[in-house]
């Protein structure tokens, strides 16, 4: 079993606030298109971004690309359901996760780790969804998945007899590998850091996988499994993290008490070496899934905020992060 080192917090880090939500509120804007969109990211370029969502009500959600802007959305797969996708680094390509080759399985739910949809496998294609290859073969959960820097590595989540694990494979499937191995940690949601070979990680115990709202924390790793490192605590939420281009800080989303006691999801800024937080969002709706720009200036996130009270429907929305930054 590898130790889990906690990383050292050195405090609040001068100049940098608690809360930035107020200062940055003024550059959020839509990018429209769907009815409900999820877990965005942009193009190397920027230009464009990838995601799961549908365009017509009751439509199950499908892997599209779509301009920052909102025009030419592209379909990338019309069968099955989706849910994760990713550039290829090189931005000729597209990944993606999806049950189109098991419509014989239970469908499963995307929200629920006791339900995961064993049929999900990963996809690798052309900009336009051409050229199609299935990367993963087997009855298992394969999602979650993104690359290396250099585009060598594949990195994904699979979930076996209820136990999730990080793997990677060489960009043709090949060399499957096995990055973590804990029975008692649930991992998924990973990402290389700029170094090639540090990756960024959320993880809740077994045990709290009925809590609601559940515990997690984020971890770095090496990618041959050593070096695990704890970066946050774990008696609160935080999930889903996304590493900035300085390979020092990176994005995540947190839970907040909300009204009347229920958990509210903001987005937060973390300096991965001091421990310092800033909140970047500070909203009742649902603020989640941030992933940044390759120059790390904007923000993209997924957000109830424009949806009618009591939907959970989510769409995409862009934040300048330049105060912040020039701020630093």
């Amino acid at each position: 079993m590898l130790a889990v080192l906690l990383a050292a917090c050195a405090g609040p880090d001068r100049g940098v606030p608690e809360d930035a939500s107020a200062l940055l509120a003024p550059g959020i804007r839509a990018i429209p298109g769907f009815v409900s969109a999820a877990e965005a990211y942009f193009s190397p370029d920027g230009s464009r971004v990838i995601c799961n969502g549908n365009l017509e009500e009751g439509e199950p959600h499908h892997t599209f690309t779509i301009g920052v802007d909102g025009s030419r959305p592209v379909r990338v797969n019309d069968r099955g359901e989706d849910a994760c996708s990713f550039f290829t680094p090189d931005g000729k390509g597209i990944l993606y996760s999806s049950t189109r080759d098991h419509p014989e399985m239970p469908a499963g739910s995307w929200h629920d780790a006791n339900d995961y949809p064993q049929g999900s496998e990963v996809y690798a294609c052309d900009l336009d969804g051409g050229n199609l290859r299935r990367l993963t073969d087997n009855r298992w959960y394969d999602a979650e998945i993104s690359a290396s820097p250099d585009g060598e590595w594949y990195l994904f989540a699979r979930q076996e007899e209820g136990l999730l694990d990080l793997w990677r494979m060489r960009a043709d499937g090949t060399e499957e590998q096995k990055v973590t191995s804990t029975p008692e940690w649930q991992e998924g949601g990973a990402f290389y850091l700029p170094d090639g070979e540090t990756i960024l990680y959320r993880a809740w115990r077994l045990e709290d996988q009925n809590r609601q709202p559940k515990p997690m924390a984020l971890f770095t790793v090496k990618h041959d499994g050593t070096e695990m490192t704890q970066l946050t605590d774990y008696g609160s939420t935080n999930w889903s993290p996304y590493p900035a281009p300085d390979g020092v800080h990176c994005v995540f989303s947190k839970v907040y008490p909300g009204e009347k006691g229920r958990p509210n999801f903001e987005i937060v800024w973390l300096d991965m070496e001091t421990g310092h937080q800033t909140r970047l969002t500070n909203d009742p709706a649902f603020d989640g899934f941030p992933t940044l720009s390759s120059d790390g200036r904007t923000l993209l996130f997924s957000s109830s905020r424009a949806s009618p009270p009591g939907s959970r429907a989510l769409n995409l929305f862009v934040m300048d992060l330049g105060p912040l930054l020039d701020g630093e």
